[in-house]
């Protein structure tokens, strides 16, 4: 099981006391301090790691881009090889605030997240198998359910210790505020309610309310107020309102009906592949059913919240059913800006919204949105629940599919799931925390386009820079999506996407499928070059003017320019040529020698990513081991000036980023494949190195891109 530590500060000024009083009085606050005093002294904090055979420090150099910080750690008791892939994921956290017990598809297992900067696994449960679910009644006991059982289970000795029979496959379970009553849904026509209120597990009652239909197995869920008032969501689109005090039906209503503007309905592909890149905001739906999946009440009110799959939204209702408020397209148009966006699945439920968790801390009213299509939980203030603010997002592993949230800790907890075999995120634990460190998600982000959506994009495939600051995304990749030039304003917080610049043929159609890894500016305009073998030239609007094939031994990954010598191309085995822009290559081979593999992956060699020209021949080389997570040992920048025709580079040591990263807290993405660099020649100090970290698009991965300036002496 991996756990991953993410740490945010909420600055709306009704929330303003969640930054206050931070981190006191639980393990937290001590680290921080020490981390702030290692910054002062000039050291990255120490990061422990498990499982891993070296020591190394994950993270970005401190800048401000907001509001969330990160740290993944992984327990040696790692259980990706039972959790890769599942959906059916589920955890509770004691009252103690500190014990997680969560389900994985094989057993129960533990945690203990009482620093949550180094949370750590404490054991797993061998005395039965295939839970469903789990809850935790209180410090001693967890509930789990496994087809039509009840287990309860001894959280100390974390053996199964009764079992209680519930007459149907049961599919989701809930412990009232109170710890008295356990809800518990079924495959049939009713709901369980246990009395687990008696110390004694033996001593617990079951009681039956009946006239609850249309129940299936991926279905109800189930959330208990302090008064022991429940709301119950089923696929039926109804809401079912519960007093289970005397086991009966308050109030029974349909979800209702949204209808939705500027969304994208078209899972467009490319070779009958589950992806693609055309984001197009122009589509609508009517009378689309709500179908909720989660639900929450806010606090003690009259208020409930549900996660609206279908709808690809949130909507709060009161009690009566009376409708509040719906979010339309907000979470679309949010995932879309931050390049989240899931277009394979346009034709359905889009960012598929499954969950809802609220929670009060220090006085602001947090309503977690979760949407595990699009990785990502965004962040409400609710206070007023027919005006929800939007306060933030938070990025995922993978898919976020339950939340929870430790009021007096200042803690969000969730649980991620579907990490593929060949990712470089497994599933797992992410804590969040307020704090006052400023937030690292998004590091890019774009504006508006001139109809008020989004300016849409999926990842970057390779990047530039010119003086002023400006940055040049290129789009593809192994992706072979729609190619387009994403242009950055690099000195905005967040750096925005503020244009994009589509490339065609002279006759304006789309050129497609281009395998896009390097962008460079040249006085015409751009070159771009495939990973294949073609080096192509573009007018400053996009429009391809010329392409060449050009000599490959691996695949070509980078592009730079020198006005003195023309186009330095290179391929990820080290073999870099220089072209001129006529175009015309092949005038001068060159060797670039390689560091050795440091991975433990055995197939973590290290190749050639990018290039990017210094000016006066001198260049700089971006190597990288293609790894992720803990396999990630190799990612530095050279600097090489170049040699005569047919010599080879003498390389000097720019940056070893992996070490520099020392503030991202998240694990290192598979991609580091662009390399840019802004500012003006010979302003040492100012001029600034942009690298990309992404997982390059692949929607079986976290969507999250990361652009990350590193400062070093260039001049």
């Amino acid at each position: 099981m991996r756990y991953r530590a993410v740490f945010l500060c909420l600055l709306l000024i009704s929330c303003r006391a969640a930054q206050e009083d931070l981190c006191e009085g639980d393990g937290s606050s001590s680290l921080q301090v020490k981390h702030q005093a290692a910054e002062e002294a000039g050291q990255p904090p120490n990061r422990v790691v498990n499982r891993i055979t070296y020591d190394t420090h994950y993270g970005v150099a401190t800048y401000d881009t907001g509001m969330v910080n990160r740290t993944t750690y992984e327990d040696t008791t790692c259980l990706s090889s039972h959790i890769n892939g599942a959906d059916n994921f589920a955890f509770d956290i004691a009252p103690d605030q500190r014990t997680v017990v969560y389900r994985d598809d094989a057993q129960l297992g533990f945690a203990d997240i009482t620093d949550p900067y180094s949370p750590a696994g404490t054991g797993l449960s061998t005395s039965f198998w295939n839970p469903d679910e789990v809850a935790v009644k209180d410090d001693t006991f967890a509930l789990a359910i496994r087809q039509d059982q009840l287990i309860v289970v001894n959280i100390t000795s974390q053996t199964s210790v009764h079992t209680i029979e519930l007459g149907e496959r049961a599919n989701d379970i809930t412990i009232s505020p109170d710890r008295t009553i356990a809800a518990i849904t079924t495959d049939g026509s009713y709901m369980v309610q246990v009395n687990i209120s008696d110390s004694d597990p033996v001593a617990w009652t079951t009681q039956v309310i009946s006239d609850i239909t249309n129940i299936t197995y991926d279905g109800p869920k189930v959330e208990i107020r302090a008064d022991n008032i429940a709301v119950l969501t089923l696929n039926s689109n109804s809401i079912i309102i519960l007093n289970l005090t005397d086991a009966t039906i308050l109030d029974r209503f349909s979800a209702g009906e949204v209808n939705l503007t500027g969304i994208d309905t078209v899972e467009d592909k490319l070779y009958d592949l589950d992806f693609d890149g055309f984001i197009n905001l122009n589509s609508s739906l009517t009378d689309v059913k709500r179908e909720p999946w989660g639900v929450a009440w806010l606090g003690d009110s009259s208020f409930f919240a549900t996660a609206d799959r279908e709808s690809r939204g949130f909507s709060i209702f009161n009690q009566s059913g009376e409708l509040i408020f719906t979010s339309g397209n907000q979470l679309d148009h949010l995932a879309v800006s931050l390049g989240h966006y899931p277009d394979a699945s346009s034709d359905s439920t889009s960012i598929d919204v499954r969950n809802v968790e609220f929670g009060t801390v220090d006085g602001c009213q947090m309503l977690f949105v979760q949407c595990i299509r699009a990785s990502l939980t965004f962040v409400f203030e609710v206070s007023d629940p027919s005006r929800p603010e939007f306060l933030q997002v938070l990025p995922a592993i993978r898919r976020p599919v339950q939340g929870k949230v430790v009021p007096d800790r200042h803690l969000f907890v969730s649980m991620s799931v579907g990490g593929s075999f060949f990712s470089d995120q497994d599933s797992g634990l992410e804590l969040y925390q307020c704090s006052r460190w400023p937030r690292q998600f998004p590091f890019l982000e774009s504006g508006d386009a001139g109809d008020g959506t989004p300016i849409p994009w999926t990842q970057v495939a390779g990047l530039t820079g010119e003086e002023d600051g400006t940055l040049y995304g290129i789009e593809g990749g192994e992706m072979e999506v729609q190619t387009q030039i994403l242009v950055i304003d690099s000195q905005q917080q967040p750096p925005l996407v503020t244009e994009t610049i589509p490339v065609t043929y002279p006759n304006g159609t789309l050129v497609e499928d281009l395998e896009s890894q390097g962008i460079e500016r040249i006085p015409s305009g751009f070159a771009i070059v495939e990973e294949s073998g073609r080096l192509h030239l573009l007018s400053t609007s996009g429009v391809l003017q010329a392409s060449l094939e050009v000599q490959v031994f691996d695949s070509l990954s980078g592009v730079a320019y020198d006005p003195s010598l023309g186009l330095l191309l290179t391929d990820t085995s080290g073999f870099v040529q220089l072209c001129d822009v006529q175009p015309a290559c092949g005038l001068s081979n060159f060797s670039y020698t390689l560091d050795a593999r440091e991975s433990q992956d055995t197939d973590g060699a290290v190749e050639l990513r990018d290039v990017a020209a210094l000016g006066n021949g001198t260049f700089l080389f971006l190597e990288t081991d293609g790894q992720g997570s803990f396999d990630a040992a190799v990612g530095r920048i050279y600097k090489a000036e170049l040699p005569q025709s047919g010599g080879s580079f003498s390389k000097s040591l720019v940056a070893d980023f992996l070490l520099d990263l020392v503030d991202l807290r998240g694990q290192v993405l598979k991609g580091f494949d662009s390399l840019a660099v802004t500012g003006h020649v010979g302003d040492g100090e100012g001029r600034r190195m942009w690298i990309v970290n992404d997982n390059e698009g692949y929607q079986a991965f976290s969507y999250e891109t990361r652009l990350i300036p590193l400062r070093a002496p260039l001049d």
